[in-house]
């Protein structure tokens, strides 16, 4: 599954250069369509949940630009999540504290789920 952080965030940072080459403030943007003023920034800094297709057709349309050009030249990076650490670390430490035999029985299950 991809990372959505890393999406929103892509997302963001090409509103934000639509809007800047046009010399728009927000304000001025969101006057223009209508759209709220917090609502518009949270998309930009990339803290808004997941935008409606509404949203981004609307954006779109103003910006003349096809939906698909906020996606354009995304390559989702392989960084893991702090979660995905943190989890990886606690089955390093249990595995590490098992002994041989149960260590070899553990990677015998993994690579049996693994390949289901």
């Amino acid at each position: 599954m991809p990372d959505f952080q890393q999406i929103k965030n892509h997302l963001g940072k090409r509103l934000k250069n639509l809007r800047l080459e046009r010399d728009l403030t927000i304000e001025v943007l969101t006057g223009l369509i209508d759209m709220d003023f917090s609502n518009y920034v949270h998309l930009e800094s990339a803290k808004k949940s997941n935008p409606t297709l509404e949203t981004l057709c609307k954006l779109a349309e103003f910006y003349d630009v096809p939906v698909n050009y906020f996606f354009q030249d995304f390559k989702l990076t392989k960084e893991l999540s702090s979660q995905r650490r943190s989890i990886e670390k606690k089955l390093l430490t249990v595995f590490r504290n098992l002994k041989s035999d149960s260590q070899r029985y553990c990677l015998q299950f993994l690579s049996g789920i693994r390949s289901k």
